[in-house]
């Protein structure tokens, strides 16, 4: 199994489907960064993971639903990646506003998801190391770029392949503490 899974926290849900988006995302967008076709994939597959009831399969089998979601986060993460590179404000075009009862309860359900994904933070900082919390932040923030969290790591001076290792390990290790955080307390 690949060390990426291992780290994924996600177990047999990861283990199936995480190599199959990727592998499938990157022959759909060979000219795209690998680091946003991975984190694709991995938001896909957490929030399946996180909201396992959206998914409808009597409509669609789970691999082809979470390939559609995948690719969406794709879209989204090229749609942001070319905004910083302009210097725009990285505001989702969903978050500017919409009209009508929809709208409200999605902007309810995106508040409440973040209060406890917030909860969730808070309980799992103070037990990261400093790098680690770092990481988080940089992740809270929305950062994608792996040279800006090598610097966070004081890992800048490896080599590219190096740097990416270090930066894919420290990322999926705090995602993997957040995870088992949410688990742990939705068991409680």
């Amino acid at each position: 199994m690949d060390e990426t899974l291992d780290l994924c926290g996600m177990g047999p849900l990861c283990a199936e489907h995480y190599d199959t988006l990727v592998a499938e995302l990157t022959r759909r967008h060979p000219d795209t960064d690998p680091h946003l076709i991975a984190d694709a994939a991995e938001d896909a597959l957490m929030d399946h993971f996180r909201r396992p009831e959206r998914h409808d399969p009597a409509r669609l089998p789970l691999g082809r639903y979470l390939l559609m979601a995948a690719a969406g986060d794709l879209s989204n993460g090229k749609r942001r990646e070319g905004r910083h590179s302009r210097g725009r404000a990285d505001v989702e075009l969903d978050e500017v506003g919409g009209k009508g009862e929809g709208a409200a309860l999605a902007a309810l359900e995106r508040q409440e998801e973040t209060t406890l994904l917030l909860e969730r933070v808070e309980r799992v900082r103070p037990g990261l190391k400093p790098g680690d919390r770092a990481v988080l932040d940089l992740i809270l923030r929305g950062e994608k770029r792996t040279e800006v969290f090598a610097e966070a790591l004081s890992v800048s001076h490896l080599p590219r392949p190096g740097r990416e290792r270090e930066v894919k390990r420290a990322k999926d290790r705090v995602m993997k503490r957040l995870l088992r955080e949410g688990h742990d307390s939705e068991a409680a």
